[in-house]
């Protein structure tokens, strides 16, 4: 069975579209200037403003995780040998308590345009690019 027929097996029939897990870390740059991300949820038991977060492009429905970075030489060699790591890639891990959310983006349940924090209201407005493009009128 082809590698997308599995995931769309495994995520049941609400997935109708190509899914694909994109895991980045740092900080999302883009020089575009109208990249959007759809905010799904962040780790119930996030106790300040950090991660582990779920995003997803409206426009694609690809998923975008924010998590802490796996280095554990074991873990990344146990998953090495079923789905090579690239050097492009890094593997983030994400704790069971966000399944809901997990399964919100996947299914695409979730709230579209949502964001965490309202314009105005971040707790870093410095670092908040939505809100600058709002305010320059940059769409």
């Amino acid at each position: 069975m082809p590698r997308d027929e599995r995931t769309r097996a495994h995520l049941g029939p609400a997935i109708e579209r190509r899914v694909q897990v994109r895991c980045y870390k740092g900080k999302l740059l883009t020089s575009e200037g109208n990249m959007e991300l759809d905010f799904v949820g962040v780790d119930p038991n996030n106790p300040a403003d950090q991660c582990p977060a779920v995003f997803v492009d409206p426009d694609t429905g690809d998923f975008y995780m924010q998590g802490e970075t796996v280095t554990d030489r074991a873990v990344l060699a146990w998953i090495n040998s079923d789905s090579r790591i690239l050097d492009s890639e890094s593997v983030v891990k994400l704790p069971a308590r966000m399944a809901s959310i997990i399964l919100e983006a996947a299914n695409g349940s979730y709230q579209r345009g949502r964001r965490r924090f309202p314009v105005g209201q971040h707790p870093r407005p410095d670092q908040d690019i939505r809100s600058r493009r709002d305010r320059a009128d940059v769409r």
